[in-house]
């Protein structure tokens, strides 16, 4: 009985850490927390803005991925360009016909689309996606970066 006692009494314990953890910001272990702290620690340009967007169209087990890919091709800048690149996640011309040149900057618009180039990437190759989403020369070099900013 003191034994069933223990283990209650040590249950209860942990239940009532782990929630003062979720209510202090310090700690704060929800997704919306670990959302907002990888953007941070990125350094991402505009993170209230990509919070907020990443939050509403990616799902939290991709959290992660999307950043480090917003982090390579445009450090969070929305209306970033590079050799016919658009916007947060790049969106290059082969996309373009989804999209009006003028919509292709919008955040929620380019994230939608850079998200669905990332799963059809993910699906091909897993071990692969960043270098099956950026296509490039490069691309093993991208993988490389990609895998050092998650920490693998």
């Amino acid at each position: 009985m003191t034994k069933f006692l223990s283990k209650i009494s040590l249950s209860l314990i942990i239940l009532l850490s782990w929630s003062s953890l979720r209510t202090d910001n310090k700690y704060d272990i929800s997704y919306d927390g670990i959302l907002k702290k990888e953007i941070q620690r990125l350094e991402l340009r505009n993170q209230d803005r990509i919070a907020d967007v990443v939050r509403t169209n990616i799902l939290p087990e991709h959290y992660s991925d999307i950043l480090v890919l917003i982090k390579l091709e445009s450090n969070g800048d929305s209306l970033a360009y590079f050799q016919g690149n658009y916007g947060l996640m790049q969106i290059n011309q082969v996309h373009l016909n989804k999209a009006k040149k003028d919509s292709i900057y919008h955040l929620d618009f380019n994230l939608r689309l850079g998200y669905e180039l990332y799963k059809k990437a993910r699906d091909e190759d897993y071990a692969n996606r960043f270098a099956c989403y950026n296509r490039s020369h490069l691309k093993y070099r991208y993988q490389q970066q990609a895998y050092k900013l998650l920490g693998d």
